[in-house]
């Protein structure tokens, strides 16, 4: 089981747990302890468990269930480990948060390639949100903004926090993240592509009819992140300190801003997925409280179609905003954030 940080992944696997009405232990490993120390603690943990107790397994069996487990999983598994627990009445739950270490387990060559089932837990979508919290449709989706999970700390925080404040272009995160000089183009490069790998960052192109790699813009791929290198990262002096009406403060006064552009990806995803046919539109997102989308932001989209390669005058002319539409706007389909639960994950509908 594999995901972001405080995505859901340890609640998730304690609910399995809770539900299955079986024994179970759960142990949390170190990185970089010794493995000699971890094994014992791992058997020590299983010996230990309250969960295995009154259960038909005798303090005796617990350590030799544990002892056989760890016999057979040293610091990189043996090919065998996976076809013996296969044979016996144990299931081995492996959680963990590097997502690209998680998939490589699997790779042809490595000891579970073909021997193990692989899930993923995603951020909750628009959805999910809405039906746990009761909240209304736009409200649902603000929430869904500062959900998700984050990747664990790295050498490449520099540039993720770059991409976090604003920076979008190669050139301006390699002079954020380089501080007094930039980072040269032989540094970022392969830290661009490493966050990419690990689905930290996503690259979007722009939408024309040749390709354009040069202005291509970055941003955090997971929502929760976005969030937390924008506000809470800056904020925890404050909230250590016991002002968390400070750090409160400072969310609010910038939120409508950053919302506008942290919108934007799910509400893309989302009519990928509501797109009736493969015409592929020219569209603006306008998310404020009580601004409509109104002529002058028509004429604005209708200025920028005109820049992009390939589109004609009858190019299709779309736009999705959290206030509603000025009448009589001669779009092709607009969205809001209420309407049926299909479409735009969910909650984004279609309002033709």
């Amino acid at each position: 089981m594999t995901g972001r940080r405080r995505v859901g992944k340890s609640r998730l696997a304690q609910e399995f747990c809770d539900r299955a009405g079986a024994p179970y232990a759960v142990f949390q490993a170190t990185r970089g302890r010794n493995p000699v120390a971890e094994r014992a603690d791992f058997v020590a943990t299983l010996a230990q468990s309250r969960r295995y107790r009154g259960r038909g397994w005798s303090p005796a069996s617990r350590r030799k269930t544990g002892t056989w487990l760890c016999a057979r999983w040293r610091s990189r598994c043996r090919m065998t480990h996976p076809v013996s627990l296969s044979s016996k009445p144990v299931l081995l739950l492996l959680v963990g948060s590097d997502m690209s270490v998680m998939e490589a387990l699997q790779s042809c060559g490595r000891p579970f390639f073909g021997r193990a089932a692989k899930t993923t837990v995603h951020p909750l979508n628009p959805a999910d949100v809405r039906s746990m919290t009761g909240l209304g449709p736009a409200e649902a989706v603000d929430a869904q903004l500062v959900n998700g999970g984050f990747p664990e700390a790295s050498y490449s925080r520099a540039v993720l926090e770059a991409v976090g404040s604003g920076e979008r272009t190669f050139g301006t995160m390699a002079a954020r993240a380089g501080g007094a000089n930039a980072l040269p183009s032989g540094t970022l490069s392969p830290l661009l592509a490493t966050l990419q790998d690990k689905r930290v960052l996503a690259a979007d192109l722009p939408l024309s009819a040749k390709p354009d790699s040069k202005n291509k813009r970055y941003r955090i791929a997971d929502p929760y992140l976005r969030f937390w290198l924008a506000f809470l990262a800056r904020s925890i002096p404050l909230i250590d300190r016991g002002r968390g009406d400070l750090a409160l403060e400072r969310i609010e006064r910038s939120w409508t801003t950053w919302r506008g552009r942290a919108v934007e990806p799910l509400i893309r995803e989302s009519l990928l997925r509501l797109m009736p046919d493969g015409e592929w539109p020219v569209g603006s997102v306008k998310w404020l409280e009580n601004q409509p989308f109104d002529r002058h932001d028509y004429d604005a989209l209708v200025r920028a179609m005109l820049t992009v390669p390939g589109t004609a005058p009858d190019t299709p002319l779309v736009a999705v905003s959290r206030c509603g539409m000025e009448e009589e706007l001669p779009l092709t389909a607009h969205w809001g954030a209420g309407g049926s639960r299909a479409g735009v994950g969910a909650q984004v509908a279609a309002e033709r």
